[in-house]
């Protein structure tokens, strides 16, 4: 089974109904920056994030290997009154062209894929702002799995072409507020 049918599977089940504040690092760092433009919501899910910035001013776009969770973000969001730009891409694996990122704002929580992490400036404009949390080595319980889990320290040690603003580590959790460099 590949991610796709993985996490349709999923969605499509009782995870699909369970409906999750956003990361306290999303609200919390995304309310201080300065004007609102075009935001991202990086394996998205079921979009709690984009939703959130929807709700909060930013043009909110949505992307995640799965259809079916992004299907549960449309009716969520008509629901709420609000736009969320969708689209099922798996950023891993398919070709994205560089007229379809420069976001504002990009958002990525509990999702890591180190390939994917070094490339994260490509999808920030220059002096855009980047959001990124997931779970350490610390986080209790068996999901993610370590593979997907930070080590202690990785993340304070800062994210390829970015300026760290902010940065937190605690219970098991990581989160940075970055901004990319113009030079990047």
């Amino acid at each position: 089974m590949n991610d796709r049918e993985r996490w349709d599977t999923k969605y499509a089940g009782a995870f699909g109904s369970k409906r999750t504040e956003p990361n306290e690092y999303v609200v919390e760092w995304a309310a201080g920056l300065e004007g609102r433009g075009r935001a991202l919501d990086l394996a998205a899910g079921t979009g709690r994030h984009a939703l959130h910035l929807a709700q909060t001013g930013w043009e909110s776009s949505a992307w995640d290997v799965s259809p079916v969770g992004l299907e549960i973000l449309t009716v969520r969001a008509r629901e709420l009154g609000v736009e969320v730009a969708t689209r099922a891409v798996d950023v891993l694996t398919e070709s994205l062209d560089e007229s379809e990122l420069g976001f504002d704002l990009v958002i990525c929580v509990l999702f890591l894929d180190r390939s994917l992490f070094n490339e994260l400036h490509r999808f920030v404009a220059p002096g855009g702002h980047l959001i990124f949390s997931t779970a350490t080595e610390d986080f209790s319980g068996d999901k993610p799995p370590s593979r997907f889990r930070l080590q202690r320290g990785e993340l304070e040690r800062g994210v390829p072409g970015f300026e760290t603003v902010k940065s937190v580590e605690a219970g098991g959790m990581a989160g940075i507020l970055a901004r990319r460099s113009h030079r990047s």
